[in-house]
């Protein structure tokens, strides 16, 4: 791989901005994203050199991912999918049988994802068991049920399944438009990432051989919640919430109000409201590289979760504060403040879950106190 990780981001971010209004406005990832995703080595970044990747740290892919989500945070959102599978798989036991199927796939020009999340069922790290069911017909299985937000949509190669098979739970891998395998517009009109393709998708009778049953080994529980997904997740929201932060500077440097005479950045009052939004960015920033290298290092998960949760905040403050900035002007869609703002909001929906961190982290402050009094 020739080009360096920040610069692929770089290009990549660059090929995808100019088409994120309209993708936001029709619901829909364009064409061009999608082979601008294939075409570029990003999604190869976390690949080992050997199958021809850069075989980068999560500390790196976090840092190129905040550049491309800057770009096109709906998009982005697509790619964090394929790249948190090639990590997990290189770095996770749990995936030690399974990593040469995820490389070659990912090599190939693969885009992938797991589908795990179910109507009744949530997300899996709730805990639970999927409805989605693959029961053994003769000589092979077959694989019934429905997914959602399975983000990519019809634009993935292959999906990862998580289904109830014969004795428990397993995840098989699934090529794309297979027979049995139908989508269903349900995303592209709701509050955030409506570029995104987030949809259901069913499985009727859809055929799976035994090779496709994946030798998965049980997560270790220093490796949850996964790593790569919380980072990434969280590079994703605090690469929209970059964007609108330069945003609004442009926008400050341009707007010339008749009765002022001079750029709105001349004032002190929009100086101090473009500082804060600075003050509560870098720290959230930093924290996650912090986090994303405790991975790297000691495969520390901890430290994401509460860095996934202090970038998801920020994110939502830098969203906020950049609409205050440009008043009214922001509201409209000429100006992308709208769209970063309401794209921040999905960082809610992502697990872990802030409320449940906060909750560990306040039982784990008061029996420390406890102890030591």
């Amino acid at each position: 791989m020739e080009r360096a990780p920040l610069d692929l981001a770089r290009d990549l971010a660059a090929a995808l901005a100019p088409t994120a209004a309209d993708a936001d406005a029709r619901g829909a990832m364009p064409a061009t994203d999608v082979d601008h995703l294939r075409a570029s080595d990003y999604l190869r970044l976390a690949l080992p050199r050997a199958h021809g990747g850069a075989e980068v740290t999560l500390e790196t892919q976090v840092a190129a991912h905040q550049i491309v989500a800057a770009g096109s945070a709906a998009t982005a959102l697509v790619a964090a999918m394929t790249a948190m599978v090639v990590g997990t798989a290189r770095d996770s036991a749990a995936w030690a049988h399974e990593r040469e199927r995820v490389f070659a796939l990912v090599a190939g020009g693969a885009l992938v994802n797991v589908v795990a999340s179910e109507a009744e069922l949530g997300s899996p790290s709730g805990g639970g068991t999927p409805r989605t069911a693959l029961t053994r017909a003769g000589d092979h299985y077959v694989l019934d049920g429905r997914k959602t937000w399975a983000t990519g949509g019809r634009h993935l190669t292959h999906l990862f399944v998580l289904a109830q098979g014969p004795e428990g739970p397993v995840t098989v891998a699934v090529a794309n438009h297979a027979p049995g395998v139908a989508w269903l517009a349900t995303w592209g009109d709701g509050l955030s990432l409506r570029g995104s393709e987030s949809h259901d998708v069913s499985f009727t009778r859809v055929r799976v051989d035994a090779d496709q049953v994946l030798s998965l080994q049980p997560t270790a529980p220093h490796e949850r919640p996964n790593a790569w997904f919380t980072a990434l997740v969280a590079a994703t929201y605090l690469g929209t919430a970059r964007a609108a932060r330069d945003a609004v500077i442009d926008f400050a440097l341009d707007r010339v109000p008749s009765g002022l005479g001079a750029p709105i950045a001349t004032l002190p009052a929009v100086r101090r409201q473009i500082g804060e939004l600075d003050a509560a960015l870098a720290p959230a920033e930093a924290q996650l590289s912090k986090a994303a290298r405790a991975w790297d290092e000691r495969r520390d998960v901890l430290p994401l979760t509460l860095a996934k949760h202090v970038a998801v905040e920020a994110a939502l403050r830098v969203t906020e504060g950049a609409l205050r900035v440009a008043g009214g002007a922001g509201l409209d869609r000429r100006l992308p403040l709208e769209r970063h703002f309401r794209d921040a909001r999905a960082g809610l929906g992502h697990p872990p879950k802030g409320d449940a961190l906060l909750e560990r982290l306040g039982a784990a402050a008061i029996e420390a106190r406890s102890v030591a009094r």
